[in-house]
């Protein structure tokens, strides 16, 4: 029985980490990464500098593995990242737990929806509903936070002279975590609190300096290559500055500046669903009620720390809340596999209620499960990813794309050094209409397009819109957009 339920997990595991991969749009993000990445491991350290170094040193290595630079690599640096974190948690759970738990916990970290705060759309649409299955920063900085963590737990809960290993570990895997992205450094509260949720002063002290040194001597060395100065100072300091200046957001309708406290909850319950949020709410009761020990508190104390940061914070973006998900999610599945298997055998009717209970409240993800695999089985290029072949097959080979309603770092992937916001560019061939507000179409070219419908030829690839000139090419006269006489002379002549 216990072999059959953990070979479909891991199996649905692989499937939701690695299949179609290569077929989702790239993010908005995942591009700069995916750059930064290729550029770091041919010693060139210019580019997202406000970001620390290692998760883009595993992407440029991934990709020069490949051979070519690109995102299918470092996606699946990211895929295998987040499945080793469910690895870790059923490593970690059934020793300390038992079989039953670490499963619930390792599937309900590799089965749900972790989207990228955004609502659930259409399956076929090419959004990424697995922020995992993208080149983010993310996925490696939880993985190794999530190894930290194990690693000090074995230290604290180790015997023998091994444990001294794991302590230093523990601050290696921490400075891997942090030099991959620094909202993970909080987690260094949980770490400090283990050795004193056990009376363990002796181990806080010595563990604790051979953490520390490792963690510092590793640190050094993966900020190296980027240099320290230019590295981790500017970071700091864009970073300071980006806090200062906040970040424009759009929320339930609403634009903010700076962030509200609550913005991390909303992206949480669009990008996994509601039913997944009750899941996890009830689990995480469920922890404190059945049986809550010092691995509770451990737990805890970190996934406060990460929520505290969060929530504090005056910058808030859709994915942030990524975070804080492995956390509540081990807290979750600790507490529902001690509410359907306690730590005494109850009797059998009792026990049957028990484990029926459990599987009842789990039965409410399996919706957003079906549709987090019905997304990944209909993966395919949409929107801006499909609209050069789209435009190839009207003619349209050549020429400068002009974009509205688009982000620059969202159409540059495809079009760049083609594309262009501004409506001067020469041999406008097409124009393409985003829904990004922040990026509004300029007033001539908007009423250009109202004014000459019947010289337009008018499509739309998902949610952008398309116009193509019929004569050819447009340009900017004057301060108007009008036909090119060049390209519609060309044109006639032929």
């Amino acid at each position: 029985m216990r072999v059959i339920a953990f070979t479909i997990v891991v199996v649905a595991a692989l499937v939701f980490a690695y299949w179609h991969v290569g077929r989702q749009r790239v993010d908005v993000d995942e591009d700069v990464y995916v750059v930064s990445g290729w550029e770091y491991l041919h010693g060139v350290f210019i580019r997202n500098l406000e970001h620390p170094p290692t998760a883009k040193y595993l992407f440029g290595l991934a990709e020069v593995v490949l051979g070519a630079p690109g995102p299918l690599g470092p996606r699946y640096v990211a895929a295998t990242a987040s499945f080793g974190t469910g690895l870790i948690f059923f490593l970690w759970f059934r020793r300390s737990v038992g079989f039953w738990a670490a499963l619930i916990t390792a599937a309900l970290w590799w089965l749900t929806p972790r989207a990228n705060g955004i609502a659930w759309s259409d399956p076929g649409s090419g959004v990424a509903t697995r922020m995992d299955r993208t080149a983010l920063l993310e996925p490696v900085m939880v993985f190794f936070a999530v190894a930290a963590m194990y690693a000090a737990w074995r230290w604290i809960n180790g015997s023998d002279r091994r444990r001294w290993f794991w302590a230093s570990a523990s601050g290696l895997l921490l400075a891997l975590s942090v030099t991959s992205k620094v909202t993970s450094a909080v987690l260094v509260i949980a770490i400090i609190a283990l050795p004193i949720l056990f009376r363990r002063w002796s181990d806080l002290l010595t563990g604790g300096l051979i953490a520390a040194g490792t963690f510092v001597i590793a640190f050094v060395l993966l900020y190296a290559p980027v240099g320290f100065e230019r590295g981790f100072l500017h970071m700091l300091q864009f970073q300071t500055e980006h806090s200062t200046t906040g970040h424009t957001i759009e929320l339930l309708g609403r634009e903010y500046q700076f962030a509200p406290w609550w913005a991390n909850f909303v992206y949480f319950s669009q990008g996994t669903s509601r039913w997944i949020v009750l899941v996890l709410i009830i689990g995480l009761v469920a922890a404190f009620v059945f049986r809550p020990d010092r691995l509770v508190a451990y737990l805890s104390i970190g996934l406060g720390a990460q929520v505290a940061f969060l929530t504090s914070s005056d910058v808030a973006l859709a994915h942030y809340y990524y975070a804080w998900m492995p956390l509540l999610i081990a807290l979750a599945g600790v507490g529902f596999g001690r509410a359907g298997w306690p730590a005494r055998s109850p009797g059998r009717r009792q026990a049957t209620l028990r484990v029926a209970g459990v599987g009842l409240v789990l039965l409410l993800a399996v919706a957003p499960v079906v549709r987090l695999g019905a997304a990944v089985a209909h993966a395919r290029p949409a929107g801006i990813a499909r609209l050069d072949a789209e435009l190839r097959a009207r003619g349209v080979d050549g020429g400068t794309i002009l974009f509205g309603g688009y982000n620059f770092v969202a159409w540059k992937p495809y079009f760049f050094p083609r594309g262009t916001w501004e409506p001067d560019a020469d041999d406008i061939t097409a124009v393409v209409q985003g829904v990004d507000s922040r990026f509004p179409m300029k007033p001539g070219v908007s009423s250009f397009l109202r004014a000459h419908r019947d010289d337009l030829e008018y499509f739309t690839v998902d949610e952008l819109q398309v116009w193509i000139p019929k004569g050819g090419a447009l340009q900017e006269r004057g301060g108007v957009l009008e036909p090119s006489p060049a390209r519609t002379e060309s044109t006639q002549s032929h």
